[in-house]
């Protein structure tokens, strides 16, 4: 076996298929620091323009000739020849096959101490491991020994099931005291009964992504072609919705709003960015990493058996002189509790579409999966929810804006009546600046400010009948009316008005003797 790492830090970095720089910015928060980055995908370039300035930057690897000096090269290559949501043509498809130019510089530069892959775990069995074997076979024909280890971003904290193998390789030390020093026992990892469930919205024939307190592995696209976040279900509120693209960020371990950036003259879409964060490597798993590699450790040798050609590839292997080892180790290094998916997210959940829901809702039910009967119950709930909070129709519409705002009948009433008193107030005016509130008659001077209200639009408790159909609809939008109401009346009394709301029903000789008394009261 190659010797163990003195520990050198900070390591030059030169990072290829950089994407967005999950790898990069984890390193760097190790207290490494990146010479280069290499991406062609533009906006996934101007990210990391915008976040890594002091870097080399360059976009096309196959044009690229040479590294600068450097002691680790990373590589998140690729997948989409890779993975079960892919194409799964192997290792030599025209994305993953890529992975032959980081070969070619790793022997046309001075040699790295390190190289740093990460791709899907699926590659080990795709072709009966095809794609790990003519790996590792190209690395040992290089010199190098290896050893690969599958980790779950869960490990980390965060509430996102996102396993990925991590591989090393190296000249002249031995990666097995990296990636095999930190191993947690998962079932001493106490997990508290689920809040929240993530799962494909996009999917529902064939699978479903089912995650208990997190999220299925954020990815670049979706069963429907599309790049989206997976869905949320909060059961106690009865939400099922997708979380912000800022909370996604931070699933993966980027700050809020990595990848806020402009492309040219535009700001990216919501998609390109959710694109982009599925293809990430997950920031906590390089930072891990990056801090093994300046602090390696002392690797049980008794976790290994010898791993036979005919074997199939595991979890977690290495391999030197053409010799290989199971590796006895699980996916999860650190022992960090991970944060329920509920109280992870800072953002509200967007509700998903009345479509989105009723599309997954049918291919759900009509597929063969295992069906939780409180989930679908929740699922048609919801979907007969969102039937009932479809938009009024245009002609519903142009009513709603024709309704006057004031000078209503009952308004013009009872400010005659009042002039004829010669009472001296004022009409529709703000009466506190930082409010934007304007009662319908103010009279400043006694700090009274009276409301007229109609009784549809401010759900009178005697005449109020909201409409039969789109019933939904109506009860939320009359709903936020009142609220409206409530909160406009407690921000005025607590700056020291009196205030009235007089009902549309109401005689005008009533609703001037309930002013006359006010006003007389002080």
């Amino acid at each position: 076996m190659r010797r163990k790492a003195q520990g050198r830090t900070p390591l030059r970095v030169a990072g290829l298929f950089a994407g967005v720089g999950g790898i990069e910015l984890g390193l760097e928060r190790a207290g490494h620091l990146t010479r280069l980055v290499c991406e062609n995908d533009p906006a996934a370039s101007a990210v990391l323009r915008e976040r890594f300035p002091n870097a080399v930057h360059r976009l096309n690897i196959e044009r690229l000739k040479k590294l600068p000096p450097v002691d680790l090269v990373t590589a998140g290559f690729p997948c989409q020849d890779l993975s079960q949501a892919g194409r799964s043509v192997g290792i030599g498809g025209s994305k993953s096959g890529l992975i032959t130019h980081v070969l070619r510089l790793l022997q046309t530069n001075s040699d790295p101490d390190w190289v740093l892959l990460e791709n899907v775990p699926f590659m080990l069995q795709l072709d009966r491991g095809r794609a790990m074997s003519w790996l590792t076979g190209q690395f040992e024909a290089l010199g190098y020994s290896w050893a690969y280890r599958t980790v779950d971003t869960r490990s980390f904290g965060l509430p996102h099931r996102r396993r990925r193998v991590i591989f090393l390789a190296s000249k002249r030390f031995d990666p097995s005291c990296v990636l095999f020093v930190d191993d947690v026992d998962t079932a001493k990892r106490k997990e508290a009964s689920p809040t929240a469930f993530g799962f494909y919205w996009t999917e529902g024939n064939t699978g479903l992504g089912w995650a208990r307190d997190c999220v299925p592995t954020l990815k670049g696209g979706s069963g429907l072609g599309i790049p989206s976040p997976p869905a949320i279900w909060i059961p106690e509120k009865n939400e099922i919705g997708v979380p912000a693209i800022s909370d996604g960020e931070r699933l993966q371990g980027f700050p809020k709003d990595w990848t806020k950036v402009r492309l040219g003259s535009m700001p990216l879409s919501a998609g390109a960015r959710w694109r982009l964060v599925g293809n990430a490597v997950s920031v906590p798993v390089a930072e891990w990493i990056g801090k093994r590699l300046g602090d390696p450790g002392r690797f049980d040798l008794s976790r290994c058996q010898p791993l036979d050609g005919q074997d199939k590839w595991p979890t977690s292997a290495s391999g030197v002189a053409r010799k290989k080892w199971r590796i006895d180790i699980g996916e999860f290094p650190v022992s960090s509790v991970t944060i329920p998916l509920r109280d992870f997210l800072e953002e509200e959940l967007q509700p998903l579409s009345l479509r989105a829901a009723r599309g997954f809702l049918d291919r759900f039910e009509r597929s063969n999966l295992r069906k939780d009967r409180l989930f679908i119950e929740a699922l048609r709930t919801f979907v007969r929810r969102r039937e009932e909070l479809v938009p009024p129709s245009p002609t519903t519409r142009r009513k709603m804006k024709s309704v006057a705002q004031f000078g209503t009948k009952i308004e013009v009433d009872l400010v005659k009546a009042l002039r004829s008193s010669r009472f001296t107030f004022e009409e529709n005016v703000r009466v506190v600046p930082d409010l934007t509130t304007k009662p319908d008659i103010v009279f400043r001077r006694r700090r009274v400010a009276v409301y007229l209200d109609g009784c549809f639009w401010h759900s009178c408790p005697h005449h109020s009948s909201p409409p039969r159909s789109n019933s939904g609809f109506w009860e939320e939008k009359l709903s936020r009316n009142v609220e409206r109401d409530q909160a406009n009346t407690k921000a005025l009394q607590e700056r020291g008005w009196k205030v009235i709301r007089l009902w549309g029903h109401q005689s005008t000789d009533e609703m001037f003797r309930t002013v006359e008394r006010a006003l007389k009261a002080g």
